[in-house]
């Protein structure tokens, strides 16, 4: 079996400050915010979506993330709606096409933990494409999830828009989250 089990555990970041002024106590709040969300994120494997926030603390926080190896920041949505994501990084090699291969075998098999697992030790990889966002977020549905579901559905969405992808479940993630009827 080609998919290994990562066991990756955060390492918090420094609290070392040398000043005591009104940017350091947000900053050192931000760090505690960071920690908080990477300890959920070690338990997770997947990602965080993060509630929208302004340009500042984006930044601030996309800084803070940057030089890790075990996590990657990046941002979806536009204007008042823009939030950041921080995504896991396993420390494993994961063959992509035969864990593909295993993930889809397992999902059209509804075995969906399996499927799951393997999505997930993809989705932990350098580059993931959009379309295994998608087939994390349509397992958890499957799982009946529909909170972590709408999670990784809303990410493709944002991620296709921006890679010029034909992924759009804004009509199923609006039936999950009951903002539209079912049909």
């Amino acid at each position: 079996n080609p998919v290994v089990e990562q066991k990756t555990k955060f390492v918090p970041i420094a609290k070392t400050f040398k000043y005591k002024d009104k940017e350091t106590e947000e900053y050192r709040q931000e760090v505690e915010y960071i920690n908080g969300k990477l300890e959920q994120l070690n338990v997770a494997r997947g990602l965080i979506v993060l509630k929208p926030m302004d340009n500042i603390r984006r930044k601030r926080i996309h800084n803070i993330i940057e030089d890790r190896k075990d996590a990657v920041t990046f941002s979806i949505g536009e204007g008042d709606n823009r939030r950041i994501v921080i995504r896991y990084i396993g420390n494993v090699y994961v063959p992509l096409k035969e864990t593909i291969a295993i993930a889809d075998k397992a999902y059209y098999a509804k075995d969906y933990e399996t499927a799951l697992r393997a999505y997930l030790d993809i989705l932990g990889t350098n580059n993931p494409k959009t379309f295994i966002y998608a087939k994390v977020g349509l397992t958890y549905m499957k799982m009946w999830k529909i909170d972590k579901a709408i999670e990784y559905l809303k990410v493709a969405t944002e991620l296709s828009k921006v890679n010029n992808e034909a992924f759009d479940f804004s009509d199923l993630i609006a039936s999950l989250d009951g903002t539209i009827e079912q049909g």
